[in-house]
Order: C-alpha cells, then structure tokens, then sequence
C-alpha cells in the first residue's frame, strides 16, 4: 500500500492499530517522565522509566513483527494480451475482375492504389501502358509496354468533375454565381456572336451535360 512517499507492508490493519497504541503509551509515558516535579512522581520515576523502556521494547517488537509476517510483495504480472491484429484486406477479386476487362480488351492497362486512414493498403499494375504497334516515342511502331504504378495518365474528362465542379460549387457558396444564370453573364466570349440559343445555356446545363455542346 502506498501513501504518498511512504509505502507500507501489505498486513493487516490490526498491527498498525498495537502499533500506533503503543507508541501512543511510549510517548504519553516519556512526557510525564520528563515532566514530573512533585516527590510522589520523583518516587515513581524508577518506575517510569521501566514503563518506558517496555514500551520501547514492545513498540519495536510490534513494529518488526509485521515485516517478518509479512509476505513480499511481488509486482503482478499480467499474461501478455493476444495481438490483435486484423486480418489483411483480401482484393483477388477487385484483381479478378480487372484481369478479366484487360483479357476482353476493355481498358488495356490499370493501375490500382486502394488506401485507407492515410495508409495504402494495396497496389498493383495490371495489362499494358501501350499495345503492340502503338508509336514510340520517335514515332514508329514498337512493342507493347507493361503497365506500371508510376505510369503518368492524362486526366482528360476527369478534370471536369475533380477541379471544375469543385470550383463552380466554391463560387456558388461564396455567392459569386447562380447554377441558372446564363454562362455568357461571366463568360462573354461563350458566345461572341450573340446566338440566342447559345445565350440560354447556363451553368446547371454544363454541368449536367445537357447544354447540346459537343
């Protein structure tokens, strides 16, 4: 048991009780030793004292007694916690199925990085970069080329969703522009000629895909 500074035997309550009894005698018996003036208490001095030492001697004993009873006190040890480790994520058929569009020549080549919390949890290069026969770089035809996870892609129409959308949708909560307000209101070179069907094409329509651009 700890008390502060002060670490105590772990024994039973009952000894720290004779114990503070009998310094609680020793003590109280040292001051009327010392204290006393009188013949009756110089008479009993003698006896004082062998009162005092006794309760020396007994306070002491009592004070070892409960150490030597005592048993160690061992630190406990816990048994060690089954690792937990969570089972690693199976993709084989997130592979399957792209395995299966690169045989029926749907997309030649993928390049696949699944991540999780700031983690990449999986990655792999599937099929081609280029097909046989494509151009090389000095222009001729060459043999095909393996995808790899450092192939560099052209976003193309990705563009529209990753980076258009998201800045049309920033400038609508800043209040700078309406979904339904024609695009020539901001974009006077949208139609130069003042084609009256082209000045009805909003925003909303472009991006929705339903302006009748090509």
């Amino acid at each position: 048991m700890h008390l502060g500074p002060i670490t105590l035997p772990p024994v039973a309550w009952t000894w720290y009780v004779l114990v503070g009894a009998a310094a609680t005698f020793f003590v109280g018996a040292l001051v009327s030793l010392l204290s006393g003036s009188s013949p009756f208490r110089r008479k009993t001095a003698h006896s004082v004292s062998s009162s005092v030492a006794g309760s020396v001697a007994l306070t002491a004993a009592l004070l070892c007694l409960p150490l030597l009873s005592a048993r160690p006190c061992h630190a406990q040890t816990l048994p060690a916690k089954a690792s937990t480790h969570s089972r690693a994520p199976n993709f084989s058929l997130v592979s399957r199925l792209i395995n299966d569009a690169v045989v029926t020549h749907q997309p030649p080549g993928v390049a696949l990085l699944i991540g999780q919390n700031g983690h990449v949890v999986f990655q792999h290069a599937y099929g081609d970069r280029k097909l046989a026969g494509e151009p090389g770089l000095d222009g001729q035809p060459s043999p095909a080329l393996p995808m790899t996870m450092d192939t560099v892609f052209d976003m193309a129409s990705l563009s529209k969703c990753l980076s258009t959308a998201t800045a049309i949708m920033q400038l609508y909560e800043q209040g700078k522009l309406q979904f339904d307000d024609p695009v020539q209101k901001y974009l006077p070179e949208f139609n130069p000629r003042h084609d009256p069907v082209r000045a009805q094409v909003t925003i909303r329509m472009l991006l929705t895909h339903t302006s009748g651009e090509p």
